[in-house]
């Protein structure tokens, strides 16, 4: 899984200013803001917090002022959701910008509150943590190895995993024999957390057997860290057979980690291995496979196992065979590299208003169900398709995924045109249903108008949460598609609903591992 937390930036650019003189100006305009409950002030208040990552380079008394008053917005004492984006945006800040050890502590202390306004924090601070940059911080993570509380070592062990900085490598060599027992620990959570640390010393100690144990491992989620921890391991003796074990997982994700490792650690001679996958796997394992092929032998061929059984026999003196690729469509301009795809569409009423504002364009659903007919026309019928709609409430057209033979494409294409646009935008719901109910789902093509305003929860760092955490074994990218027109970063105080729907689609595709498209 990728992790990319979107940092939106003022399009009105700051005057030239020291770094006080910039920390003073971001708490001026935080506590102006902070006091507005509307979608304005609490985006312009996550906006000003955002311009501290300016003072990353300012001097250490700077840096130590600014995370005094980040902690201040962390453990705030409003009970308001509103609250929670500045508080998740203070929380990365503090990963950035911190220099003393106290907040490696501070943070660990956060994720452990039970206070209400806290709850749920622990899933940004264990990000935070992998971005502090001292060695101090890591020394003071590794201590917390040895701590009886679970989710403690868990935090600990998530941010171990993410520090590459030099000044950190001695910290994680001489906590080794503690990682390593964590990686033999029974919850498999933290196991998978230990592989991934063990990881950046790679070639320390008893490290490399321990990663290639866990590519064993009865848990797929410690196999998956196995896998992505090959990558770092390169060329190196005993990778190679590792890596293939893993190309057999039951696992799709982690078949597809697998096939990326490769182009770190195999060599030409490992292309027979990695063709014959590609009569067993979906397209978007096909496309990394054709993409790591490319990385080992030079060559460009599409990913369909005609073309390169054909290179590969020419090389070992065999007819060709015929090349069966297609090109693949596309949706907004979007490659549509799947196979197992769920296009989810927004039928709310705002998707009724014309695409342009006072003019008589066509409508935002008129548009949306237009490009959706064109590309499901456009479908291979080896691909297998959905159709989910959202509003106030769900809507799938078919209980699975379903093969898009011609007969199914006229179907599917007929149930768009039939769509109206009622009730508001439960965009939670939407994903959690997607997540519950198409396992098989590996592409997922969310069009809306709007922010959340209904479901279980309209806060959109919950749902990133919670999209994560569904998406952990799944690696579901989701392509974000507004279906609205607002420019991305638009001037101080001119903050609308639809700049917040732009800002949720961006990051909801950022950390799926996907693309954000801006409808024009």
């Amino acid at each position: 899984m990728r992790y990319l937390v979107v940092v939106i930036s003022l399009a009105s650019a700051l005057p030239a200013q020291g770094g006080d003189g910039l920390l003073e100006d971001v708490m001026k305009r935080f506590g102006r803001w902070r006091s507005h409950r509307d979608i304005v002030g609490v985006a312009e208040a996550e906006r000003a917090l955002h311009q501290l990552v300016g003072l990353v380079d300012a001097s250490d008394a700077v840096r130590e002022r600014a995370c005094t008053f980040l902690a201040s917005v962390v453990t705030s004492p409003s009970t308001q959701a509103e609250v929670y984006r500045s508080r998740v945006a203070a929380v990365g800040l503090l990963g950035q910008l911190a220099v003393e050890k106290k907040w490696a502590k501070f943070l660990v202390k956060v994720a452990r509150d039970r206070r209400p306004e806290l709850r749920g924090l622990g899933f940004w601070v264990e990000r935070a943590l992998g971005d502090l940059r001292q060695g101090a911080h890591a020394e003071h993570l590794a201590t917390l190895l040895d701590h009886e509380d679970g989710p403690v070592v868990r935090l600990a062990l998530g941010g171990l995993a993410r520090m590459t900085r030099g000044e950190q490598r001695p910290a994680l060599v001489a906590a080794l024999p503690r990682l390593l027992k964590r990686a033999r620990d029974e919850d498999p959570e933290l196991r998978s957390r230990a592989v991934l640390a063990i990881s950046t010393v790679a070639g320390d100690g008893e490290s490399v057997p321990a990663l290639f144990a866990a590519a064993r491992d009865e848990s797929p989620i410690v196999r998956l860290a196995a896998a992505r921890a090959c990558a770092r391991l390169g060329r190196r003796p005993g990778v190679d057979p590792v890596i293939g074990h893993l190309l057999e997982d039951a696992v799709a994700l982690v078949r597809e980690e697998a096939v990326i490792a490769y182009r770190a650690c195999g060599h030409k001679e490992t292309a027979g291995t990695l063709i014959r996958r590609l009569d067993k796997e979906p397209l978007r394992i096909r496309i990394e496979l054709a993409k790591t092929l490319k990385e080992l032998t030079g060559e460009t061929l599409p990913p369909e196992s005609a073309p390169w059984n054909d290179w590969l026999g020419a090389k070992e003196g065999r007819p060709g065979v015929r090349d069966t690729s297609y090109a693949h469509p596309r949706y907004y301009d979007v490659p549509v590299e799947s196979d197992r795809i769920l296009f989810i569409l927004d039928v709310s009423m705002s998707m009724g208003y014309a695409l342009h504002q006072n003019t008589k364009s066509i409508s935002r659903l008129a548009g949306a169900k237009r490009e959706l007919v064109r590309v499901i026309k456009a479908l291979d019928d080896r691909s297998r398709f959905n159709i989910m709609t959202f509003s106030s409430a769900i809507g799938t057209w078919r209980k699975t995924l379903v093969r898009a033979t011609e007969k199914v494409r006229k179907a599917g294409a007929a149930h768009v045109r039939r769509l109206g646009h009622a009730g508001k935008t439960n965009s939670h719901g939407a994903l959690e249903e997607a997540f519950e109910r198409f396992a098989d789902v590996d592409t997922i093509f969310f069009v809306t108008d709007g922010i959340p305003t209904v479901g279980k929860t309209t806060v959109q760092e919950h749902i990133i949460e919670r999209v994560a955490h569904w998406n952990r074994l799944r690696g579901v990218r989701i392509h974000t598609i507004a279906a609205m027109p607002a420019e991305p970063d638009p001037p101080v105080g001119l903050y609308t609903p639809n700049h917040d729907a732009i800002r949720f689609m961006r990051i909801l595709a950022s950390e799926t591992g996907a693309t954000f498209t801006r409808v024009r």
